[in-house]
């Protein structure tokens, strides 16, 4: 597990996690018995492997949760230089946005503000998000880096 970030999905506390595995795994945090104890998944919505999603290419590094357009988001970021926003509050965890930067995503951060920071190996990249259509689809609007 290389990152953590903790959310509530239908009144539920959750936490996601990004993997070596390239995947991005949902548990449900009132499951655990103790600080220590084993977390037990959330989502058994259409299948016993809905909780779990397949979504980089490589490590998967980094996660953050936010939201934009009333729309529950999760942004992910990995070795493989992408950066995947996700419907968080559907059962297919749809990918709403694919963004390639130049460098391995290493840290995340989603701002109220429509706002995604990635800290990358080649510096800091701030993105400027928002949501179009009657589906709602998130892009980046401006990219700003600010090198090392």
């Amino acid at each position: 597990m290389n990152d953590v970030a903790v959310g509530r999905l239908d009144n539920h506390p959750i936490v996601i996690s990004a993997s070596d595995d390239t995947t991005l795994r949902i548990w449900d945090l009132t499951s655990v018995r103790s600080p220590l104890g084993r977390m037990r998944r959330l989502l058994r919505l259409r299948d016993s492997s809905s909780w779990v999603h397949a979504a980089h290419a490589g490590r998967v590094t980094s996660v953050a949760l936010g939201e934009l357009a009333a729309t529950q988001i999760v942004a992910s970021g990995g070795e493989d230089q992408a950066i995947q926003l996700r419907r968080l509050s559907d059962a297919e965890f749809p990918l709403l946005c694919n963004m390639t930067l130049d460098a391995a995503v290493t840290a995340l951060a989603l701002v109220s503000s429509g706002v995604l920071i990635a800290g990358t190996t080649q510096g800091l990249v701030v993105l400027e998000l928002h949501a179009t259509g009657t589906h709602p689809r998130i892009s980046a609007r401006s990219r700003t880096r600010l090198g090392l």
